[in-house]
C-alpha cells in the first residue's frame, strides 16, 4: 500500500514545496518559522485538507510551561561581515546568502553598520575589534566572558563548520555581533592579522506569538 501511495506522489510538487519552504530562516520564534508555518497550513488546504490552523504561543524568552521556558523572539533582517586585505575583500559571509552565518541573538549594529580591526584572540588588545576564534579557542567554557572583558564587539569562527558549510552558532542573548565562515577562515588567524573588517547587522527582537 505505501509503495502505491508513494508512486502517486508528484515529486516535482514536494520539491517545489521544498524550495519555497527552505527559503526561510526557520529558527525558533522567528519570523522564518512562523512564515514557514504559514506555507504549510496553505499548502494542506490546498490539498483539500480542512481545520487547517497554526498553534501560536507567547515568545517572550519569560514564559514557563513546567521545565521548558519559552525562546525569545528574534529574527535578523540584514547581517554582513566583510574583512579586507591588501585592497581586497578576503572574508564575506551575508545572512541573505546564507543564514547560518549570523549566531543566534547577535546584537544589532549602528546604523550604518560597524568598521573594527580584526585580531586574534591572542592579540595584546581586544577592545573595539572583531576577533577570529578557532575550534579550540571557540571551546573554552568563558570565551564570551572573555570577549566581553576585553571590549571586542564581535567575533567571527569557522568552529561549528561541517565540510565547506557554515555551521550555526547559537548563543544566548549577546551584546556583540557573532559570525560564523566557512573554514578557509583559518588563514586570517596569524597574530599579526589586523585587517580592517565592517560589520553589519539589524534584528527584530520584539515579544511576538510565534510557531515553534
Amino acid at each position: 500500500m505505501v509503495a502505491r501511495v508513494l508512486r502517486d506522489v508528484r515529486i516535482d510538487e514536494v520539491m517545489a514545496h521544498l524550495a519555497r519552504l527552505t527559503e526561510h530562516d526557520r529558527y525558533q520564534a522567528s519570523l522564518g518559522i512562523e512564515l514557514a508555518a504559514e506555507l504549510i497550513a496553505t499548502a494542506a488546504e490546498g490539498i483539500g485538507l480542512s481545520d487547517v490552523t497554526i498553534e501560536r504561543f507567547t515568545a517572550d524568552g519569560a514564559t514557563r510551561w513546567w521545565t521548558f521556558q519559552a525562546p525569545r523572539a528574534w529574527t535578523p533582517t540584514t547581517a554582513r561581515l566583510e574583512i579586507r586585505a591588501a585592497g581586497g575583500v578576503v572574508v564575506a559571509v551575508d545572512h541573505a546568502v546564507q543564514p547560518f552565518t549570523i549566531a543566534t541573538y547577535s546584537a544589532p549594529t549602528p546604523p550604518g553598520g560597524t568598521i573594527a580591526r580584526v585580531v586574534n584572540l591572542h592579540a595584546d588588545e581586544l577592545a573595539g575589534a572583531v576577533v577570529v576564534i578557532g575550534p579550540a579557542e571557540f571551546a573554552r567554557p568563558a570565551l564570551l566572558a572573555t570577549l566581553a572583558s576585553r571590549g571586542a564587539v564581535g567575533f567571527v569562527t569557522d568552529a561549528p563548520c561541517r565540510g565547506e558549510h557554515p555551521g550555526r552558532i547559537e548563543l544566548d542573548a549577546t551584546p556583540r555581533c557573532s559570525a560564523s565562515a566557512s573554514p578557509p577562515l583559518n588563514v586570517r588567524r596569524s597574530r599579526r592579522a589586523r585587517a580592517p573588517s565592517r560589520t553589519s547587522s539589524s534584528t527584530s527582537i520584539a515579544p511576538r506569538a510565534c510557531p515553534w
